[in-house]
């Protein structure tokens, strides 16, 4: 029958003009929500760049603690750079003379009883810099590695500052500075590049993970 043939294309033209509609404010709503967890304008992009640059503004705070001096690190310490790398090296147990790749030695190199501040946020720095770099190239274990290996650096200075009682407003300012940071990746992870949009369904998975942005 033409005419109900019509009318049921019309009524599922309908339905997706209207699911397309709701989509497009649930994009806009997604976006505008992610700027405010990044802190920035709501009318500036999401890209590459406005995420490095972030990055950079928050990495700044860092400098603060670089003078606390020598930081000893911990067992956690040590497990959280054998965590990192643990993807690469599990599979030595069944095949011991497969070779590692190099990054492998890069971390395992971290491994140490105390580290300078200073010397430690500019190898964070380098660190995050693999990291981005590893992304770039699609290569996602390699930059998650690297992001969680900077964290395992991040993380001894953070202890530290709490155990000789630095102050309240450099510990506050080292943290939200991480969270910064942290929040940029989220972001970046959830982030279709060609379009400027963040993924809801994304950051759902990082919610449920425990990640929330």
């Amino acid at each position: 029958n033409p005419g109900k043939v019509s009318e049921l294309a019309s009524g599922l033209s309908g339905k997706i003009k209207t699911a397309q509609v709701a989509s497009q404010k649930n994009q806009a709503v997604t976006d505008s929500l992610a700027r405010k967890a990044l802190g920035i304008a709501p009318d500036a992009p999401l890209d590459g760049a406005t995420l490095q640059q972030i990055r950079a503004q928050a990495g700044q705070q860092y400098q603060a603690v670089s003078g606390v001096g020598a930081v000893p690190t911990s067992p956690a310490y040590t497990q959280a750079l054998d965590d990192a790398i643990k993807p690469f090296t599990s599979q030595s147990k069944s095949f011991p003379n497969r070779k590692m790749p190099a990054i492998v030695d890069d971390i395992e190199s971290l491994k140490t009883g105390s580290f300078d501040a200073a010397d430690a946020i500019e190898t964070i720095k380098i660190l995050r810099n693999d990291a981005d770099k590893a992304y770039a190239a699609g290569d996602k274990m390699a930059g998650k590695a690297y992001k969680s290996a900077a964290g395992a650096i991040e993380e001894a200075i953070d202890s530290h500052l709490v155990n000789v009682g630095a102050p309240a407003d450099m510990l506050k300012a080292y943290r939200d500075a991480r969270q910064t940071i942290a929040k940029t990746y989220t972001v970046e992870k959830a982030l279709n590049a060609e379009t400027g949009s963040v993924s809801a369904t994304a950051l759902a998975r990082d919610l449920a993970k425990g990640r929330p942005l």
